[in-house]
C-alpha cells in the first residue's frame, strides 16, 4: 500500500495531465495515505499513523476536497483518544467540525469522533451530546454520496458509543455501574460470534471493549464468554491493535484467577494469543 501511494506521488509531480487527471491523482493520494495512516494505527504505530494521516488531510486540502480533509483530521482525534490524549483529541475533534463541509454523514462522521475525544477527556455530558447528535445525523442523511465513508452505519456508531462508554466507566468514581451497563447494552449484540460478518476485524474490538466492561462489572461469566466469541475472530482477522488489547486483559482476568470459571478459561487465553 506504501509502494503504491509513492507511485501516485511520483506521477502527481513528474507527469503531465490535465487538470481533471490532476484532481484525480490527487483525490487517490489522499484517500491511499489516510488508509496507510490508518493501517499503521491499527499496528499501533501511533506516530507513523499521525504523519500519513496529516499527509492525507493536506493533500485532500490542496485538491479542495475538504470533505476528505475533515475527515482526516477527525481521524487523528481518533488515534489522540487511544493514545491517552483526551485534552488534545478534543481540540484536534473541534479543529474538524471547524472545517466540516454540511454533509451529513460527514457531520456524524466527525461528530462521531468528537464523541470519542470528549470520552477520552472524560466529559461526559459532551461525550452524550455529540454521540446523539452523530447518530440523529447519520439517521436524516442519504446513504451512499460519499465513498470514503462507505462504512458508517449506524452499528458503527453505536459500537463506538459502548466502547466509549466503557472509557468513562473505568475511569469513573460515580455512575460506573450504570456506564458500563449502557456499555453492554449497545456491544452485546453485536460482538456475539457471527455478528457483523464483513467487519471481522471491527466485531474482533467491540468483543474486547465488551469483555471490558463485564470484567470490571464483575460479570466474570459473561467476561469469559465475551472474550471467547473474541478470540473466535482471530482466525479471521490481522490486527495487532486487537491482539493488543486482548493480551491487556489478561493480567484482569489473572487478578480474577480465584473464580472458578476464570481459572478453568486462562491456558484457554493463552494458548489463542501463544498462536498469534
Amino acid at each position: 500500500m506504501t509502494s503504491e501511494l509513492r507511485n501516485i506521488l511520483d506521477l502527481i509531480q513528474a507527469a503531465d495531465y490535465v487538470p481533471a487527471v490532476g484532481h484525480e491523482l490527487m483525490t487517490i493520494a489522499a484517500d491511499l495515505a489516510q488508509l496507510v495512516g490508518w493501517m499503521h494505527f491499527d499496528a499501533h504505530r501511533y506516530g507513523a499513523a499521525e504523519r500519513y494521516l496529516l499527509l492525507s488531510e493536506r493533500i485532500a486540502r490542496g485538491a479542495g476536497e475538504s470533505g476528505r480533509a475533515a475527515n482526516a483530521i477527525g481521524m487523528l482525534a481518533y488515534i489522540s483518544a487511544f493514545a491517552g490524549h483526551g485534552r488534545a483529541a478534543v481540540h484536534i475533534a473541534e479543529a474538524a467540525e471547524r472545517s466540516c463541509p454540511a454533509d451529513p454523514v460527514l457531520r456524524a462522521r466527525i461528530t462521531g469522533r468528537t464523541a470519542t475525544a470528549a470520552a477520552a477527556a472524560g466529559d461526559l455530558a459532551a461525550f452524550r451530546e455529540a454521540s446523539d447528535k452523530a447518530r440523529e445525523l447519520l439517521a436524516s442523511a442519504s446513504h451512499g454520496t460519499l465513498t470514503y465513508l462507505y462504512y458508517l452505519e449506524p452499528a458503527q456508531l453505536i459500537a463506538e458509543a459502548g466502547q466509549a462508554l466503557v472509557v468513562l466507566g473505568e475511569q469513573a468514581t460515580v455512575y460506573r455501574k450504570r456506564l458500563l451497563g449502557e456499555a453492554i447494552e449497545l456491544l452485546a449484540p453485536i460482538s456475539q460470534a457471527g455478528a457483523r460478518p464483513d467487519y471481522p476485524r471491527s466485531a474482533l474490538l467491540h468483543g474486547v471493549f465488551l469483555t471490558k466492561a463485564y470484567l470490571l462489572s464483575g460479570e466474570l461469566e459473561a467476561a469469559v464468554g465475551a472474550a471467547r466469541a473474541a478470540l473466535t475472530r482471530l482466525s479471521e482477522v490481522q490486527s495487532i491493535r486487537g491482539i493488543t488489547y486482548l493480551r491487556r486483559l489478561r493480567p484482569a482476568f489473572a487478578r480474577r484467577g480465584r473464580s472458578l470459571v476464570v481459572s478453568e478459561f486462562l491456558p484457554e487465553f493463552d494458548k489463542a494469543l501463544m498462536q498469534q
